[in-house]
């Protein structure tokens, strides 16, 4: 019947006011004629205030939340995920708040754990480890290596200078070779190719051409010169070591028919009968 619906409309729990799964108890001396019973967890007029304080996701980061009831308060409490703490897992623990990173390293915070950027010449998680420049053996020619931080010296040995002992010290720059001497550089150390006329380590000593035996025969003096000598001869010889003895008979200074005879420095005439003199004048 018409009616019917009516009355059942009337009826204040039909129209389920209640919220949450709560149960409507009709009651004539409450407001609107029913009361809500809720169920636990819940309150208000209708049920529809939660007291479960982990529906509204407090706990931040993934922390895990865990509802709480003590008589009649409602709490909650989280269990934070590795690297974050705080009632609401809100703060990220400061990994590097130790001062991991040794060597000045700059400590890099993440979560549940930190980086260290090392400085130059430093490696290692915590840039505990000094690199060993002197690893990959930059020395050359046997010099010695010394590490140092970020960086290695080379002890070169003699006759090679340079960073790495690359280049080989030119002993001849100073021009040690003299009289026009050729410098050939070796490994510390040269040798002269002297010109000729000269000899000694730096060319130094002008060759005695004249020597311990005269090259001047017949007594002429030898008058040494560089890469060579001149011979001053005794009167009467000629020639580069004065071996020739001269011909003075070569004028033919004899006359009348007088024959001439050669001498060291000079002649003698025989001369014909009748006739006298040096020349047979």
């Amino acid at each position: 019947n018409p009616g019917d619906d009516d009355d059942n409309n009337s009826i204040p729990c039909n129209s389920a006011p209640c919220q949450n799964n709560a149960r409507c108890i009709l009651a004539e001396d409450r407001e609107g004629g029913y009361y809500c019973n809720c169920p636990s967890g819940f309150e208000g007029r209708h049920c529809e205030t939660g007291l479960r304080k982990c529906g509204s996701n407090p706990c931040q980061h993934g922390g895990r939340c865990t509802d709480r009831v003590i008589g009649s308060t409602y709490s909650y409490s989280c269990v934070c995920r590795p690297g974050y703490l705080g009632e609401n897992c809100q703060i990220d623990v400061n990994d590097c708040g130790s001062n991991p990173c040794q060597n000045d390293g700059w400590c890099v915070d993440r979560v549940n754990g930190y980086r260290c950027d090392c400085q130059p010449g430093y490696t290692g998680e915590h840039c505990q480890t000094d690199v060993n420049e002197c690893g990959s053996n930059p020395c050359q020619h046997g010099g010695r290596c010394t590490d140092g931080i970020n960086g290695y010296t080379c002890s070169c040995p003699s006759g090679y200078t340079g960073n790495n002992c690359q280049t080989d010290v030119n002993e001849c720059s100073s021009n040690p070779c003299q009289h026009g001497g050729w410098c050939v550089d070796r490994v510390n150390g040269y040798s002269c190719d002297c010109q000729p006329g000269y000899t000694g380590e730096h060319c130094q000593t002008d060759i005695n051409e004249c020597g311990s035996i005269n090259p001047c025969q017949h007594g002429g003096r030898c008058i040494d010169k560089v890469n060579g000598y001149s011979c001053d001869c005794q009167p009467g010889y000629t020639g580069d070591n004065c071996q020739t003895d001269i011909n003075e008979c070569a004028s033919s200074p004899c006359a009348n028919g007088g024959v001439c005879r050669d001498g060291v420095n000079g002649y003698s005439c025989d001369c014909l009968d009748g006739y006298t003199g040096l020349r047979c004048e």
